[in-house]
């Protein structure tokens, strides 16, 4: 006698459907419970401020876009990147960042670098969002006890403001906000200061229209400087490139704590 295996019937559309929808009210569960802890541990004067349920979907959907970014990411050599860089399209982008950066009183334009191409070659796509230095001037600004804003991030400021611990304190002690923030909107004006969730922040921004494969990260200089020691100390580890506002521009890949200028071509 010949036994029959028992074939499993295939999954109707409906059965795969309530299988997505218990495996999607778990990770909703889990995400609610998450979020409702965080905001009740969090500090309302801490920054960045706490991220509420939407924050979280947002934030996990740009991890999974930035990491098929990092993915597909190419590594071209300069003459690719001259070539690109002279493209008209990209003069045309980077004449409208640099207006834009016009209008920043404390950050930097800022974001990542993609190559695309048309009838007339490759050229570069540039992707912004604030950095986090410019989302803290936002806050310290808009803040209704600035006091207590800057006792609680003196971490991140001192990020951006050369200050020792001690005079930040007596700062503080006598009341002297209005200097800290004086010197905050100065120095932050040249900084661009990333983390991982500033790209996971841009990626969902630019979800839908994002074209071409990831180069690197880049930020703007609204001057003729080079990148400065600043820039090289904290390199990413990744191809990272600064562009200045010479005539015509000049574009510098920051790599191995090194600057090396792309175009014009030394």
């Amino acid at each position: 006698m010949t036994i029959q295996k028992k074939k499993n019937k295939p999954r109707t559309y409906l059965e795969k459907s309530k299988i997505g929808l218990i495996f999607g009210m778990g990770f909703e569960a889990v995400l609610g419970m998450y979020t409702l802890i965080a905001a009740t541990l969090a500090d309302p004067y801490q920054f960045p401020k706490p991220k509420n349920f939407l924050d979280y979907h947002k934030d996990a959907i740009g991890a999974v876009a930035w990491a098929y970014h990092s993915w597909r990411k190419i590594e071209c050599n300069d003459q690719t990147l001259e070539r690109a860089f002279s493209h008209p399209k990209t003069k045309a982008s980077l004449d409208d960042l640099f207006v834009k950066d016009d209008g920043k009183i404390y950050a930097e334009i800022a974001g990542l670098i993609s190559i695309d191409s048309d009838q007339q070659g490759t050229y570069l796509r540039f992707y912004t969002t604030k950095t986090i230095n410019e989302l803290f001037g936002d806050e310290l600004l808009q803040t209704d006890n600035p006091l207590a804003f800057l006792k609680k991030n003196q971490k991140l400021y001192s990020d951006i403001v050369p200050i020792e611990p001690a005079a930040y304190s007596t700062a503080l002690k006598l009341g002297l906000l209005g200097n800290l923030i004086h010197h905050y909107i100065y120095f932050s004006d040249n900084t661009a200061l990333r983390y991982g969730s500033t790209y996971r922040q841009l990626s969902y921004e630019q979800l839908t229209a994002w074209s071409g494969r990831l180069v690197g990260t880049f930020h703007l200089h609204n001057n003729i400087n080079p990148p400065s020691k600043q820039d090289t100390d904290n390199d990413p580890g990744t191809p990272s490139f600064v562009i200045s506002r010479t005539t015509p521009y000049t574009f510098y890949r920051v790599f191995d704590q090194k600057a090396t200028r792309i175009s014009p071509s030394e």
